[in-house]
């Protein structure tokens, strides 16, 4: 049975008030989308689902004043349509968050701009079977010492380990052979703090790997040596935005250069953004950079089909993409929840554009709740 949701002219935005105050996680952008909203006709309002009063279907939340240049506290009626920018920090607030939400959303008529995206086992799966084997690193998941004793002998002794769930480049690791016959490991923590073990015998390396993967679901992945050429690591971000007609356009594509001798370009382990064409015409050529331009945006929409006919409908994702030495390009992987700052690092426009579609896609549905939805993409 279709269910319909009333028209409304107030997006709730879902974020986690740990302390009951502001500022929240990413208060530039949220003050942003909070001005883009209100120009576009749209009132933005911020919520911790665990606010809910079930009496009278209330939850506190804020809404930014621009005269006074803050948030101010009230308390509302619960929205119909909620984006998700929720960040707690460990996993138990995290838990509680998902309890909390699944709470509210189960006794009121709460719809999410986004859904939910399976592991990155299952996303692996998925698109495999959507046919873009050509984009995908080999994978396998992590089943004990044996098994990545096993990878390392068949993938040249060296694996790049990261965590079926997560973020941010947290929990990730790389074990490499030495030409003396030990492996180095390399990584980064939960907290995103780089870490380097001294190489040591095969045989110990691979149980402080396992010691330290614990009860964490884990996938071995082919070392691709993602680097700009002077030993940083480097990916490529492309964030996809649905706009005011609920079609997708790609908003931007960033290269993202992470500290040098580390393992990751993510950004919240101190790497920089740049326009992603110009530093890829530096390392291989004009002509070469933009064929990688053209196979990202194609890519981009072969990887977001397969993933809304089997996840449900999202506003937004951000797909991290490699290139390795001989010019080939990987599909890292995707987000539901992209940051921002990729695209400040690229221009205003692309800046601009990233705060502007999310609204404009939320007031498409807000005014035409039973709107018809698209997979397509924009030509731009």
């Amino acid at each position: 049975m279709r269910v319909f949701y009333p028209v409304s002219d107030t997006l709730g935005v879902l974020v986690y008030a740990h302390t009951g105050q502001t500022p929240f996680a990413e208060s530039r952008f949220l003050r942003l989308l909070a001005q883009t909203g209100k120009q576009a006709g749209l009132r933005v309002f911020l919520f911790d689902p665990q606010s809910w009063n079930p009496q009278d279907n209330t939850v506190t939340g804020w809404v930014w004043h621009e005269e006074d240049g803050a948030w101010k506290s009230v308390r509302d009626a619960v929205p119909s349509l909620a984006y998700d920018r929720a960040w707690p920090p460990t996993p138990a607030e995290s838990e509680r968050f998902r309890h909390d939400l699944h709470r509210l959303r189960k006794s009121c008529r709460l719809r999410l701009m986004n859904a939910t995206l399976p592991d990155k086992w299952q996303m692996h799966v998925l698109l495999s079977r959507a046919g873009l084997d050509d984009l995908l690193p080999p994978t396998a998941r992590y089943e004990g010492p044996a098994s990545l004793q096993k990878w390392l002998a068949e993938h040249d002794g060296a694996v790049f380990l990261k965590p079926a769930r997560g973020s941010q480049g947290r929990r990730v690791a790389v074990c490499t052979m030495t030409p003396e016959g030990t492996l180095r490991i390399r990584g980064r923590q939960a907290d995103n703090r780089p870490f380097e073990l001294a190489p040591s015998s095969p045989e110990e390396a691979i149980n402080r790997l396992h010691r330290w993967i614990g009860h964490h679901d884990y996938l071995m992945q082919k070392w691709l040596q993602l680097s700009d050429g002077n030993g940083s690591p480097l990916d490529i971000r492309a964030l996809v935005q649905k706009n005011g007609r609920r079609r997708w356009a790609l908003t931007g594509v960033a290269a993202r250069i992470g500290m040098p001798g580390t393992v990751t370009a993510n950004l919240h382990g101190g790497g920089t953004a740049v326009p992603a064409e110009a530093l890829l015409a530096n390392m291989y050529g004009n002509a070469k950079a933009e064929q990688l331009i053209k196979q990202i945006r194609l890519a981009s929409r072969q990887i977001v089909l397969p993933l809304e006919q089997s996840c449900g409908h999202f506003c937004e994702l951000g797909l991290d993409f490699g290139v390795d030495a001989t010019g080939k390009l990987w599909f890292l992987e995707a987000n539901a929840k992209p940051g921002r700052n990729a695209m400040a690092g690229i221009g205003a426009a692309a800046a601009k554009a990233s705060v502007v579609r999310p609204i404009a896609c939320a007031k498409s549905i807000l005014c035409r709740p039973s709107g018809r939805v698209t997979h397509e993409f924009d030509h731009q």
